[in-house]
């Protein structure tokens, strides 16, 4: 497995702030069948994040040698950034560098500090929708399905975290939108929403 911190600038990108299973972060098409990937995302919005992947889930034992996609990273480019070249840096701000072999035994790793994303497009004015879904007696119902849906059904996926939280980030503003709540055991009611600025606490509970 490997472990590592990246740090990016927050005033330039915005990234989800759900720790553990984080819409934003997801494994990568060269991993393992079976790779569990978990975030730390508590100082996300200072922009630093930490992520830990595990490629022995599946029972394949180590990733195969070569260049791999081991993560695939989604960042929000925020309103008012500055365009041009910005550094996302790999550290040990929130989770030491680590990468082991298949009994637990520290590897060799050389980290590449030189990454940048270039920010070539002015940034649009978006909005963040956001809330929890909970069960019917109140705890927070982790990997429910949520939809955002504008006006012309144009649709954003993502799935809660391991608390019930949810966050849609970008969301164009003045807009109207329909949430939905997909769940194997509770049903929910869709809402509509006015997208105008931040909506927080933007709840669902469920039924039986």
């Amino acid at each position: 497995g490997t472990q590592y911190s990246l740090n990016f600038d927050s005033a330039v990108f915005g990234i989800s702030d759900a720790s553990e299973t984080n819409p934003d972060v997801n494994p990568g098409d060269g991993v393992p069948y079976g790779t569990t990937l978990t975030v730390n995302a508590t100082q996300a919005a200072s922009g630093r994040i930490g992520i830990v992947e595990n490629y022995n889930g599946g029972g394949l034992g180590a990733i195969t040698a070569g260049t791999k996609r081991i993560a695939a990273v989604t960042f929000h480019v925020l309103p008012g950034a500055a365009m041009g070249a910005s550094p996302v840096i790999f550290d040990d701000g929130v989770i030491t560098k680590v990468t082991s072999d298949t009994y637990g035994i520290g590897l060799n790793a050389t980290y590449d500090q030189t990454g940048n994303i270039l920010v070539n497009v002015p940034a649009t004015t978006g909005v963040t929708v956001s809330g929890r879904v909970l069960t019917p007696d109140g705890r927070g119902l982790r990997n429910a399905t949520m939809t955002l849906v504008n006006q012309s059904g144009h649709e954003r996926t993502i799935t809660t975290s391991s608390f019930g939280y949810y966050q849609f980030m970008d969301v164009a503003s003045g807009g109207t939108y329909t949430l939905t709540v997909a769940s194997r055991r509770y049903r929910f009611a869709a809402r509509t929403v006015q997208a105008a600025n931040n909506l927080t606490d933007v709840n669902f509970v469920g039924l039986e």
